[in-house]
Parts: C-alpha cells; structure tokens; sequence
C-alpha cells in the first residue's frame, strides 16, 4: 500500500495470483492426464462425454492459469483512494470512479466461510451499472438486486486488510462530503 498525502494507492496480492496459477495448473494436468487415459475405455458414448467435458475442463483451467499468470506478473493497482473518491480496479467494479459525495452509506457483508465485503451505496445506482456493458453489467445488476448496491469491495485480492480498507474509507468519506456511515 502506497501512500502519500492525499493518494492511497492499494496493489492486488501476487500471492493470491501465484494460488489460483498453482490450482489451475494442478487441475490442467490432471485434465490432461485424464484425457490421455480416456482412450482405454470401452463405451463409446461414455468416452466422448468425458473427452467433452475433460477438453472444456482442461481449457477453462489452462485459461486460469494463463490469468494468474498475467496478474502476477502485471504491477497493477486495486484501488486509488484520494480526495475526490476511489477508483475502483478490482472485481466487478473495474473501471468505476466514485466520487465521496455520490456515497450515501458503507455496509459490511459476511458471507457465510466467504469473503467479507464492503458494500458502497451511491446515490445513483443505476449510473454506474448503464455504464458497464457485457458481463460485467449483468454481476452489477445482480449485485444491485441482491444487496441494493451494485458496488462492493472485497480485499481478497488486495494488499490490504479489510479493517485497514474500512478505516481508509470511512476517515476520506467523513472528511470529502458523504452524508452518513455504517
């Protein structure tokens, strides 16, 4: 975590990515290893099922690998915190400026043995999800439905406990102009 007078700046974890690079790469060789040993079947119909499914296994993990790998080695930030708001690189609000007067309310989330989230309630909801396209609409979207926010943060893959995040936030939301906290 970077930090100067009015700039934090939180980096994502490159343990996190050398995990999930680790993982893929374990799940892509025994898809390989499987798919290999395939061939020793008797039924037909049994063995293009499992090369099916096998191929499309050993492809999603050989993609998750490749990302870990991407992220591991990209020096990339999660969050820019300043006086103005937060910029937001990480998860399904990638891309989102929010400035500290659009915020209303911080909620925590506790999932249930998942990862803890903080929750950002803005003004405008539906601005931040009308601009987003794809996928990443539709998770802001259930997101709003489900939590009433389309925003959140999760430190999982963040340089930074979620305390740390919390204490951030809240000090810039009652020195920049939010209304109220929680």
């Amino acid at each position: 975590m970077l930090s100067s007078k009015n700039k934090i700046e939180i980096g994502i974890s490159k343990r996190k990515g050398i995990v999930m690079t680790i993982v893929a790469a374990i799940i892509f060789l025994i898809g390989i290893w499987a798919l290999i040993e395939i061939k020793s079947m008797d039924s037909e119909l049994d063995r293009i099922f499992l090369m099916v499914l096998l191929t499309l296994i050993v492809l999603s993990f050989g993609f998750f690998g490749f990302l870990g790998i991407y992220r591991i080695i990209k020096n990339e930030e999660g969050l820019f915190i300043n006086d103005i708001g937060i910029k937001i690189n990480v998860g399904p609000n990638k891309g989102h400026f929010v400035n500290w007067n659009e915020i209303t309310e911080l909620k925590i989330h506790n999932q249930l043995q998942g990862p803890v989230f903080l929750l950002i309630f803005v003004k405008k909801p539906q601005k931040f999800i009308q601009n987003s396209t794809g996928i990443k609409r539709l998770q802001l979207k259930m997101n709003n439905k489900s939590h009433k926010t389309p925003l959140s943060i999760a430190t999982d893959w963040l340089e930074c406990s979620f305390e740390d995040l919390l204490e951030i936030m809240e000090g810039k939301i009652m020195k920049n102009g939010a209304q109220q906290k929680t």
